[in-house]
C-alpha cells in the first residue's frame, strides 16, 4: 500500500467533500419515497418507529440502518428538507475518507475528482434515501480491498492496521442500508477472498480475528432479519419487470449523464422518447462517446484490467448486478439507476484510470480532453442541482393549493401520495361526513362510490397517473364532469370546474 496520505490533504479533500454536500442539497419539495421517510421517522417513540416500520407493507423494514439514523437524526436536526437530506453528509464524508486514505497514490486524485463531479451522486446526496449510505460503504470495502491487491502486485506490503475494521464497517453498513445493498455485499465478500494472499488465509484470519468475527456475528444476523421481513411480506412494489430500456436508463444515470437530458418526469412521462430531441440527443450523445472512448482505453490499457488477477477482482466486485438484472427480467421488479449505487465506485474507478492516463500521456490535446470531460460532468451536476426540468415530485405547493381549497370549503380529491401530504401537514379525515364541505379526500386509481347527496369534488390533485390513475377512471371522471385541467407543475395536474371559485386562479 502506497505511502500514508500527509493528513492536510486529507482534511482539504473532506472540506471538498461538505462544499459538494452543501451544493448538493436543495429545500425543494420531498417527493414520495423521501416523505415517506420523514413520516415514518417522525413517530414519537422508537416503539412505534419499529412497529410503523412493518406495518408500512413496503420495503422499508429492509432498510434498518437507515431507518434508525433517520429516527436519531430527525431528534437532534429536525424536520425540514434541508435538514433531512443533510443526514448525507456523514456518510459521504465518511466514504470519501475511505478512498482518500486507502486507494493507491497514482490515481487517488482523479477518482476524488470524478467523485465529486458524479451527476449521480449530486442527486442522490439531494435524497432523504440509504443511496448515499450504500455508496459509503461500498467505498469502505473497495478502496482498502484494491489497495491491498494494488500493494501485493507492487511488493508494497505495508498494511494499515486499521484496515480489517474498515472492511467490516464497510461491509456492515452497505448490508443494513437495504437488503439490495447486502447482495452487492456478497460480490464484495468474493472480492475479499480473491485479494487475499494465496498462502496466507490462516495468518489474516488470526491477526484479523476481532474484526472477522463481529462482522461475520452482524451479517448473519442481518441475513436472518431480512428472511423474516420476506416472510412477512415486505418487498419493494411491483411496478413492472426490467427490459432493455430500464438497463439503459440506469447506464445512462450511473455514467453521469442525466443533467444533460431530460428530466426524470418527462423522461416517465414520455417512456424516454424525449431523449431524442435534438436538445437532449446532441449534448449527451457527444458526452457518452467522449467517456465511452475514455473507459475503452482504461479497459484496455489500465491496471485494473490489464492485469487478470485485478480483472477478476473488479469482475467479482460488479456480479451482483447480473443477479439484480436477471432477478428483474424474471420477476415484477424494475431495476433503477439508484439499485446500483455500490456499484457507481466501479465506473469512478475505470473512468479515473483512463483520465490518469490521458493526463499523463502529456499531450496537450489530451489534457486539454481531461478538462473537457471533467467540465462536462461538472456541468451536468449544476444541471442536476438548478435546472427546472431536474426538479422532484412537488407536494409541497400541491399541499399548499389542497389546504387552501379546504379552508374555503370546497371538496377536494387528493389523488396523489397518502404520506407525502401528511408530511406538509394534511389531515384526511378518518370517517367523514359526507354533509361537510371542506373535505381533502384520498383516491387512488377509481372514482370513490359516493351517495347522491355528496357534493362533487370542486378540485381534483392528480399526480402521476402510472401510479395513482392507472385505470383513468380519475381522468374520464373529471372530463365527465366539465372539469380542465388549471395548472400543472412538477408530477401534477390540477383539475377545477370551469364555474368553481378556484378557476383561472392558479
Amino acid at each position: 500500500m502506497s505511502a500514508a496520505r500527509p493528513i492536510n490533504l486529507i482534511w482539504i479533500v473532506l472540506a471538498g467533500a461538505v462544499a459538494v454536500t452543501l451544493c448538493a442539497v436543495d429545500n425543494r419539495s420531498l417527493w414520495i419515497d423521501e416523505a415517506g421517510s420523514a413520516v415514518l421517522a417522525s413517530e414519537p417513540s422508537f416503539v412505534r418507529f419499529v412497529g410503523s416500520m412493518f406495518q408500512e407493507g413496503g420495503s422499508t423494514a429492509q432498510m434498518p440502518l437507515h431507518g434508525i439514523y433517520a429516527w436519531l437524526w430527525i431528534r437532534m436536526f429536525g424536520i425540514s428538507e434541508v435538514c433531512l437530506r443533510l443526514s448525507n453528509l456523514p456518510w459521504f464524508l465518511m466514504g470519501t475518507a475511505a478512498l482518500c486514505v486507502y486507494w493507491p497514490r497514482r490515481t487517488a486524485p482523479f477518482l476524488i475528482l470524478v467523485t465529486f463531479f458524479s451527476p449521480f451522486l449530486w442527486y442522490y446526496l439531494n435524497e432523504f434515501r440509504p443511496y448515499a449510505m450504500g455508496w459509503a460503504g461500498a467505498s469502505m470495502i473497495v478502496a482498502p480491498l484494491y489497495a491491498q491487491l494494488d500493494s501485493c502486485g507492487r511488493q508494497e506490503g505495508r498494511r494499515v492496521p486499521v484496515f480489517p475494521w474498515t472492511l467490516g464497517a464497510g461491509l456492515v453498513v452497505l448490508a443494513a442500508s437495504s437488503m439490495l445493498g447486502a447482495l452487492w455485499c456478497v460480490g464484495a465478500i468474493l472480492a475479499w477472498f480473491w485479494t487475499l494472499p494465496r498462502k496466507g488465509y490462516r495468518d489474516t484470519s488470526r491477526s484479523s480475528w476481532g474484526a472477522i468475527t463481529a462482522t461475520a456475528c452482524i451479517l448473519c444476523l442481518l441475513a436472518v432479519y431480512y428472511l423474516l421481513t420476506l416472510r412477512m411480506g415486505s418487498r419493494g412494489a411491483a411496478v413492472g419487470r426490467t427490459g432493455i430500456k430500464e438497463v439503459a436508463f440506469a447506464v445512462y444515470e450511473l455514467i453521469g449523464m442525466l443533467g444533460l437530458g431530460p428530466g426524470r418526469l418527462e423522461l416517465r412521462a414520455t417512456s424516454g422518447a424525449a431523449l431524442g430531441q435534438a436538445r437532449y440527443f446532441v449534448p449527451v450523445g457527444a458526452a457518452a462517446v467522449g467517456l465511452a472512448l475514455v473507459v475503452v482505453r482504461s479497459a484496455l490499457h489500465s491496471r485494473p484490467w490489464r492485469i487478470p488477477r485485478h480483472a477478476v477482482f473488479w469482475i467479482l466486485l460488479a456480479s451482483p448486478a447480473t443477479v439484480l438484472i436477471g432477478v428483474g427480467m424474471v420477476m415484477d421488479f424494475r431495476v433503477l439507476g439508484r439499485h446500483f449505487t455500490p456499484g457507481v465506485l466501479l465506473f469512478s474507478a475505470l473512468l479515473a484510470y483512463g483520465l490518469d492516463l490521458m493526463w499523463r500521456s502529456r499531450h496537450l490535446l489530451q489534457r486539454a480532453g481531461v478538462c473537457v470531460l471533467l467540465g462536462v460532468l461538472a456541468f451536468s451536476c449544476a444541471q442536476v442541482r438548478l435546472a427546472p426540468r431536474h426538479a422532484k415530485d412537488d407536494y409541497r405547493k400541491a399541499a399548499a393549493l389542497a389546504k387552501d381549497a379546504s379552508r374555503s370549503g370546497l371538496t377536494v380529491w387528493w389523488a396523489a401520495d397518502v404520506s407525502a401530504a401528511r408530511y406538509y401537514r394534511i389531515e384526511f379525515p378518518d370517517a367523514p361526513d359526507v354533509a361537510v364541505p371542506g373535505r381533502i379526500l384520498p383516491v387512488r386509481n377509481t372514482v370513490p362510490e359516493s351517495p347522491d347527496d355528496q357534493p362533487p369534488p370542486s378540485l381534483m390533485i392528480l399526480s402521476k397517473e402510472d401510479l395513482f390513475d392507472a385505470t383513468g377512471s380519475l381522468r374520464d371522471y373529471a372530463i365527465m364532469q366539465g372539469f380542465v385541467c388549471v395548472d400543472s407543475f412538477p408530477a401534477f395536474t390540477v383539475w377545477a370546474r370551469p364555474t368553481g371559485p378556484h378557476h383561472g386562479s392558479f
